[in-house]
């Protein structure tokens, strides 16, 4: 048998991949490709939420610095907080052994009033100029508000005119006296939003048409994990359809406690939505049963920053 016979038979029964089996390997490495790109959307989000619980804590801490500072007077958001609470004792001294109502600061394009469900007491007149207008002085009204990393100042602690950066944090005061006649008993919750625009102020919350509470551990009853609303799906604020309740909102529950006065402290987040039921699965059980609630949008957490004078 000469060499090039014997080169011909090596050849013949080398093997190899048919057609087939590349196209199978193919349609596994698509399949497996897929799997891995699927995986960036998810991580992406991820990250994104990361970084808002990141910067809403700094914002968180900022807003709490700066909530003892004086702007615009010689008093600061706590001290006209505690002069609000000063004067309805005197008008009501017999409130005095009460807990307060909750008094809401919030500079961004109106001023707190009590004529929405969220909006519970003011602030004015120490954060209004004459009129009324809060908006009147929109430099130092986002400087109260926005995080202080997002707002540069000048050599005199001012901040800059027409300075700003991106401002997508910003924040809100929540004061309350566990005793109405006692000044060291005001606790605060500070509110931490993301990508809120400033034109539409505290607008951005809607009340919450509930069912009612049935028995234990059914929906808006005590121990329950699910809110069963009424609303027409999808949940929108008036003019904003794009602002839907999603995954990551956040529920405030407004029942009347029973001394009347609302409840405190009550936030919860929603984990899923069904249209077809109306219910709001939410992060853990409720507290108490619940007859009022409003959804607060864009806000992205809340801090408690307890109890001082």
């Amino acid at each position: 048998m000469t060499g090039e016979t014997m080169n011909a038979s090596s050849l013949t029964r080398r093997s190899g991949l048919t057609l087939l089996e590349v196209l199978i390997t193919i349609f596994v490495m698509g399949i497996g490709m897929l799997s891995v790109l699927t995986l960036f959307p998810l991580a992406a989000r991820k990250i994104g939420i990361a970084i808002d619980m990141d910067r809403a804590t700094q914002a968180a801490a900022n807003a709490s610095a700066i909530s003892s500072l004086p702007v615009r007077s010689s008093l600061s958001i706590r001290e006209a907080a505690s002069k609000n609470f000063d004067e309805k004792l005197a008008a009501n001294p017999s409130a005095g052994s009460k807990p307060s109502d909750v008094v809401h600061y919030d500079g961004a394009g109106y001023a707190a009033t009590s004529s929405g469900p969220f909006l519970i007491g003011t602030l004015a007149p120490e954060f209004s100029p004459p009129g009324g207008r809060l908006w009147s002085w929109p430099v130092l009204k986002r400087a109260e508000i926005v995080s202080l990393d997002e707002y540069p100042f000048d050599d005199s602690g001012n901040p800059e005119v027409g300075g700003r950066r991106s401002e997508r944090y910003s924040s809100s005061f929540l004061f309350r006296r566990n005793r109405l006649d006692d000044e060291h008993t005001m606790e605060t919750v500070i509110l931490v939003y993301a990508g809120r625009p400033f034109d539409f102020g505290n607008q951005n919350e809607m009340s919450l048409a509930l069912t009612a509470s049935g028995a234990p551990s059914t929906p808006n009853s005590k121990d329950s994990s699910e809110i069963k609303i009424t609303n027409t799906f999808p949940v929108a604020l008036t003019g904003t359809p794009d602002r839907v309740i999603h995954r990551g909102s956040w529920i405030v529950d407004l029942s009347p406690a029973p001394t009347g006065k609302p409840r405190w402290k009550k936030f919860y987040q929603v984990i899923s939505t069904n249209p077809d039921t109306g219910i709001l699965s939410i992060d853990r059980p409720l507290e108490d049963d619940l007859t009022s609630a409003v959804w607060v949008d864009y806000l992205v957490n809340w801090f408690d920053r307890g109890t001082a004078p």
